[in-house]
């Protein structure tokens, strides 16, 4: 009976132990944030495409791995990014708060539409729930879309009251006027002041770089000063290149409207052999005397 006993326990630690060493083998459920161009699957990226700029949060399921996609929506320039705080995975269920990094005023950002998003990436589940509060970033898109930042030349004052602007040069002005040549844009009348000492310091003829937006009556409101420059001052804007005007200029397509540079000496030979059509461009340039945008260098993104 003894001998039994032994056998029965030694039995039962050998199967205890091999059933230990069989769990070693199963691989924990992961998650990392990725990029999309990390991504070949044509599935995936074409999932990617139709919902990035969806304000929400998306998953996809594939055979081996899960994706979760969080987007903010659109935003007027660049400088925003999406953060994921308090993240945990716990039974298959993902849970985080997505934080909202905005640019601050000093911050020289593109001016362009952009898709902040986050795209995870799971492993090892057998299955994905989420689950996720967005309010606060939806709250963000409430922010009046005609709100921009607009960079223009300065022809002087007009009144006390307010300025005139070259339109020419401008970006984002486009959806504010039909004027060809020349628009005068009102101060804000809480910042009246302020922005009175400031704009005295400004010369004609120079650039300035300012938030504005329409009031009821459709008349441009400058809100607050972020930089004055002079000509021959570096500034950078992403956009798509859409094609050559001619040998000297070409064209780029910034937030759905037309911008055209001048190709600097430099840059020209370049310039003719890496841009294709519909191609990303990140161009640094300068405004000249007489308002032209001259290419400085650029990026190919």
């Amino acid at each position: 009976m003894r001998k039994l006993l032994v056998l029965m326990l030694v039995f039962a630690f050998l199967t205890v132990g091999c059933t230990n060493g069989a769990n070693t083998d199963i691989e924990e459920p992961e998650f990392n944030v990725i990029s999309i161009d990390d991504i070949e699957d044509e599935d995936i990226n074409q999932w990617y495409q139709e919902n990035f700029q969806e304000h929400g949060y998306y998953v996809y399921e594939g055979d081996s791995e899960s994706y979760l996609l969080i987007s903010a929506g659109e935003r007027p320039t660049g400088g925003y990014s999406l953060e994921l705080k308090n993240e945990q995975l716990i039974d298959g269920k993902f849970s985080a708060d997505v934080v909202l990094n905005e640019p601050t005023k000093d911050d020289m950002v593109i001016m362009i539409l952009t898709y902040p998003s986050l795209l995870i990436k799971f492993e090892n589940l057998t299955s994905l729930t989420v689950e996720l509060d967005l309010e606060d970033l939806e709250q963000d898109i409430a922010t009046p879309s005609e709100y921009r930042q607009i960079l223009a030349r300065f022809n002087g004052q007009i009144d006390n009251n307010s300025i005139e602007i070259d339109t020419s040069i401008g970006f984002h002005l486009q959806e504010l006027t039909n004027e060809e040549d020349a628009l005068a844009v009102r101060y804000n009348e809480e910042k009246s002041d302020e922005l009175r000492t400031i704009i005295d310091t400004v010369n004609t003829g120079e650039w300035i770089l300012f938030d504005g937006h329409k009031d009821e009556f459709e008349r441009l409101i400058l809100d607050e000063v972020l930089d004055i420059g002079h000509e021959n001052q570096s500034h950078i804007i992403s956009g798509i290149y859409t094609g050559r005007i001619d040998n000297n200029f070409i064209e780029v397509e910034i937030a759905s409207y037309p911008i055209v540079f001048m190709i600097h000496v430099e840059t020209e030979e370049e310039i003719h052999g890496e841009i294709e059509a519909s191609s990303e461009l990140v161009i640094q340039y300068k405004i000249s005397e007489n308002g032209q945008r001259i290419i400085e260098d650029f990026i190919v993104k």
